[in-house]
């Protein structure tokens, strides 16, 4: 739809919207989805909100990071990360990541500003949650069980 329909009012799919806008993130450069949802989980919630994967070419994976800190942290994780990602569906393609340092989508916290600041609670869980926890074998599910209850607590 022309930019002008939109500015009159006109109705605009969601799907148009999110293709235009991850197309400008992304340069205009595909990334498969497998890579994109696996970068999260190759580095977890705290990293991916500070590093974007933007696109795949030739075995490299460019990451757009937050700032000059996030490139050497992630630059010395490197190896471990591709390892991550190598283990993943979809994802072995990825033999090297490159680092970029760029404006990343704003991050918005469900919980307000001072949740987000607020500290993670690290008393003790109560007895019988923990001995449920115990038993549980699946470790990462046990991990995100334990930060799911210290977020809430």
């Amino acid at each position: 739809m022309a930019r002008e329909d939109r500015r009159q009012g006109s109705p605009e799919a969601i799907k148009s919207i999110v293709g235009r806008e991850f197309g400008r993130m992304t340069s205009g450069r595909e990334l498969p989805a497998a890579v994109a949802t696996g970068w999260r989980a190759a580095v977890g919630d705290q990293v991916a909100h500070r590093a974007l994967p933007v696109r795949l070419q030739r075995g490299t994976l460019l990451v757009r990071v937050a700032n000059s800190t996030w490139l050497a942290e992630l630059q010395l994780l490197a190896p471990s990360i591709v390892q991550k990602l190598a283990l993943m569906a979809g994802c072995a393609k990825v033999e090297r990541l490159r680092f970029e340092i760029g404006s990343l989508p704003e991050r918005r916290s469900r919980r307000g500003p001072a949740a987000a600041l607020r500290p993670p609670n690290t008393a003790p869980l109560p007895g019988e949650i923990a001995r449920a926890l115990d038993q549980l074998e699946d470790q990462v599910l046990k991990e995100k069980i334990e930060r799911a209850i210290a977020r809430h607590r």
